[in-house]
């Protein structure tokens, strides 16, 4: 099975170090491809890739930039015949153990994720959002009907749970961000037991950056 992990990212200076983190083990796997999405901030032009970035013309936003990226690319990888099973979406400010998510890939998981709840709506939360290539497909089909006035994980979830009825895939990950205050806690036996490490602290990007660096430190044993 080939997996695509897709990351929202942007060029802002916090951004930039958390995406050259993800720089250090990306390519560490065989079967899976690593792609950020980046606006260009121009609004004219055709999305591109370049140095494992997926440049879409527009300008950054939450709502709906998060929406409009992912499925922007989505469809341009489906266009353009890139060889992949299923797609994980995720965010800068995660660590992402690759053998262990390649792992949970199966043909039973269609939609996947950390299951949130909004209002009566079932969503993957948009910190890893995991689809199968058929989920993919259906999304890029039907991409006008999705709701562009919500953010991105809660519109997908309306779309497939909700309005479908498409089954989620029940998944879990740390939430290591509670780790900010001791990162001395963080153990081998942690790193074990999960695939997805959340590692954005509310505190101070600066925390972000030194959580990351821990859990790649423990997971791959590269020093950043």
């Amino acid at each position: 099975m080939k997996l695509i992990i897709l990351i929202l990212a942007n060029d802002t200076d916090k951004y930039l170090e958390m995406q050259n983190l993800w720089i250090l083990y990306m390519k560490t796997h065989n079967n899976i491809n690593v792609f950020f999405i980046k606006y260009t901030n121009v609004l004219t032009g055709n999305i591109y890739i370049n140095d494992d970035i997926i440049y879409i013309p527009g300008y950054e936003s939450l709502v709906p930039g998060c929406l409009d990226k992912t499925i922007k690319s989505i469809e341009y990888l489906l266009n353009n015949n890139f060889d992949f099973d299923f797609i994980f979406r995720t965010n800068l400010s995660s660590v992402v153990n690759l053998q262990k998510i390649y792992n949970l890939l199966s043909n039973n998981i269609n939609y996947a994720g950390v299951i949130g709840l909004y209002g009566d709506t079932n969503f993957a939360s948009g910190a890893g959002i995991l689809l199968s290539k058929k989920y993919c497909n259906f999304l890029i089909e039907n991409q006008k009907k999705l709701d562009y006035s919500l953010i991105d994980d809660v519109s997908i979830g309306k779309f497939l749970n909700k309005i479908n009825k498409f089954e989620i895939t029940p998944l879990t990950r740390h939430e290591t961000y509670n780790y900010s205050n001791n990162l001395n806690n963080l153990s081998n036996e942690i790193i074990n037991d999960y695939y997805h490490f959340r590692c954005k602290s509310s505190l101070d990007h600066t925390k972000t950056i030194d959580i990351m660096k821990k859990i790649i430190k423990l997971i791959y044993n590269i020093d950043a």
